[in-house]
């Protein structure tokens, strides 16, 4: 609401439910002989992602906005608070929207794995070196039931659905490698008050892909209404948000039986307070 903080829900990504769980091994050994100390090791990491949450646009819980141009005098000066606080008393946004997941939850599995060496070499008295290699393997997620990741063909205008038919559970992506990361680091004694530090190493981001997998479109929908002109309303509070229809004719009573069912556009359903800008 123009002129006022944002009111009601305000948090777009939210309502979420996050069913999350995170698997994982570690090994290390270390061998010690004459100036040298040798580490190595390896980590399995498998990280499965069970989300509802559609954080688009208004997010899932819905909002409207007011900036007071349909109580405002075409023509006349421009709107301004007190405008979009009486259109507010009106119920009549100038947009309002909400997001829809219609896959609940959607589910992503990812293994990611890392393999270490590492030698520490007391060179002299003075002089420590430092030096090691490892290297990482993030294959394609997949999902749940045997299904792949989704990929959009720009070449084909195409969406390929993953272990779906003759598609590969990848999609046709191909993850590298060689994710190989060195590093290398030396300290000096000066003195036996003063050390000289130094190193250099390359990380590879562990971000798990599923997690920008959570939510892409057509899983997540943002519906966003607006109206015709600054002078009339995208709709009112009466009939409130409108049910986005997308096909699936069984989808509606899926999500009424669940604990997310008050989300949704069904009158035997509760509704959360939208946000209201």
């Amino acid at each position: 609401m123009t002129g006022f903080e944002t009111f009601g829900h305000t948090d777009g990504w939210n309502l979420e439910i996050r069913d999350d769980l995170t698997l994982t091994y570690v090994a290390n050994m270390t061998w010690s002989h004459a100036k040298h100390t040798i580490r190595f090791g390896l980590q399995m990491r498998n990280n499965r992602m069970s989300e509802y949450q559609p954080q688009r646009g208004f997010g899932p819980v819905g909002g409207f906005t007011f900036t007071g141009g349909v109580t405002a005098l075409n023509g006349g000066a421009s709107a301004n608070s007190a405008n979009a606080f009486a259109q507010f008393l009106l119920g009549l946004p100038d947009s309002m929207g909400r997001s829809y997941q219609y896959l609940n939850p959607i589910i992503g599995r990812e293994w990611q794995y890392g393999l270490y060496a590492q030698d520490q070499w007391q060179a002299s008295r003075k002089l420590t070196l430092t030096y090691g290699l490892r290297w990482e393997l993030y294959p394609i997620m997949v999902r749940a039931n045997g299904k792949g990741m989704e990929r959009y063909d720009m070449t084909t205008n195409q969406v390929i659905l993953g272990g779906v038919g003759s598609n590969p559970s990848s999609g046709g992506s191909n993850s590298s490698k060689l994710q190989f990361g060195p590093h290398v680091g030396l300290a000096y004694r000066l003195n036996e008050k003063t050390v000289l530090r130094g190193g250099y190493g390359i990380s590879v981001d562990p971000y798990p892909f599923s997690r920008a997998m959570r939510d892409p479109y057509p899983v997540t929908i943002a519906q966003t209404i607006n109206a015709n002109n600054s002078y009339q309303s995208a709709g009112n509070f009466v009939t409130g948000l409108p049910g986005l229809r997308h096909g699936y004719s069984c989808n509606q009573q899926w999500f009424c039986t669940t604990s997310v069912d008050y989300i949704y556009e069904d009158p035997s359903c509760r509704h959360l307070p939208p946000r209201l800008h």
